[in-house]
């Protein structure tokens, strides 16, 4: 799907509607953070598509392994990198869905396409965080994800033993 120029070069036509200045300002406005990462991130996407007939899966992975590595590494070996690797994910996810938002407000003829490259980013942010997370803590992911797993299901047990108790 990213690999066909023609698409490519209606998601760059697409992509030139979007109004930046804006949704910086409403990132801003909402979660009050450093600007330079999603000026980073709208750099980036324009250069990834401005190489329309060079695009591959391998560069889109590497875009999001770069900018990942630049933000966390202001976080390297101290307390906040797990608190700081799950906001990089909720602030990328909450501007993808922004642009998706303009692209839906502006007709982009190329929504569904910016859809399904929302959803690998996401789905390879999200593996890339976990995979972070799992080497700074020392474990291996099926352990971080298992210990997850198994503190969710003692916080249910816990809250509905509250709940039989007081009702």
């Amino acid at each position: 799907m990213f690999l066909q120029s023609s698409r490519l070069i209606t998601m760059s036509n697409d992509l030139t509607r979007i109004n930046f200045t804006d949704l910086h300002e409403q990132i801003n406005w909402l979660i009050e953070c450093d600007l330079n990462l999603f000026n980073k991130i709208e750099q980036c996407f324009k250069n990834l598509f401005h190489c329309q007939t060079m695009l591959t899966i391998h560069n889109w992975t590497t875009f999001i392994d770069t900018l990942l590595d630049d933000y966390l590494i202001l976080y390297n070996n101290t307390k906040e990198y797990i608190y700081n690797a799950r906001q990089f994910l909720l602030k990328t996810n909450f501007y993808c869905s922004l642009i998706l938002r303009e692209l839906t407000l502006y007709y982009g003829t190329s929504l569904g396409s910016f859809h399904l490259l929302q959803l690998f980013i996401e789905e390879y942010l999200y593996y890339r965080i976990e995979e972070k997370i799992s080497f700074y803590l020392n474990q291996s992911r099926i352990n971080l994800v298992l210990d997850n797993f198994n503190n969710k299901q003692e916080k249910n047990f816990i809250n509905k033993t509250y709940q039989d108790l007081f009702n």
